[in-house]
């Protein structure tokens, strides 16, 4: 259970998807996947670019457009997607 996360099914996102998705989130929501990290999988790669997020809004970045709900393109791509 990924408790009240602000990106659905978190705990099975790959990183880069994690860095991607965290863009739309404003601090708080950066914030919030950063203690569930570190308190959880504590996978260093995700610590390290939330890390890293969270200081570039600290530093005056806003949030990207889009939705941290939209369906993740990796879903439903066996094998990376790749066109035949």
């Amino acid at each position: 259970m990924t408790h009240d996360l602000p990106l659905p099914d978190y705990d099975n996102l790959p990183t880069e998807a994690i860095g991607t998705r965290a863009r739309t989130l404003d601090r708080q929501g950066v914030h919030t996947l950063f203690d569930y990290e570190q308190d959880h999988a504590g996978r260093t790669a995700v610590v390290q670019l939330l890390t890293t997020r969270l200081d570039e809004l600290d530093d005056g970045a806003q949030p990207s457009g889009g939705s941290p709900l939209a369906e993740a393109p990796e879903a439903g791509r066996p094998g990376g997607g790749g066109q035949p």
